[in-house]
């Protein structure tokens, strides 16, 4: 699991720049002791490194990280594949100021249903993958 908090810590801080050291503190509180627990978790490994990780809970991506200098090789493409071959439907937050991230989703065939104000006073951009016919 350090392993895996060490993708989680570069990766975060990588795209949640503008997010508050208090938010990087409880929210790594929470990925260890309520996500990873609780959530059916595949981790990509190159040269026995983790490089990223892909959390699901049910169909809902609970975590979805790679580590920076892994990105771009295309694995977040695999991580997602991997979730799409167990869930044809899968949902997702993200900030909208992690823009990145939500050009990654979009291209990777993800579709906006909503936005909502969190408690840390962000919006979060609600997405869905549904398996086309």
């Amino acid at each position: 699991m350090a392993n895996v908090m060490e993708v989680w810590e570069r990766s975060a801080r990588s795209s949640h720049s503008f997010m508050s050291e208090d938010f990087f503190k409880t929210e790594k509180i929470n990925f260890e002791t309520k996500y990873i627990p609780n959530t059916e978790t595949w981790v990509s490994i190159t040269n026995g490194q983790v490089t990223g990780f892909i959390s699901l809970k049910d169909n809902e991506v609970e975590g979805f990280f790679v580590d920076p200098e892994f990105q771009g090789y295309g694995l977040g493409q695999k991580l997602l594949d991997k979730a799409k071959e167990i869930h044809n439907e899968l949902e997702l937050v993200v900030f909208k100021e992690n823009v990145r991230a939500t050009r990654f989703y979009k291209k990777y065939g993800f579709e906006i249903i909503g936005e909502e104000m969190v408690e840390t006073g962000n919006m979060m951009i609600k997405m869905e993958l549904k398996q086309k016919i």
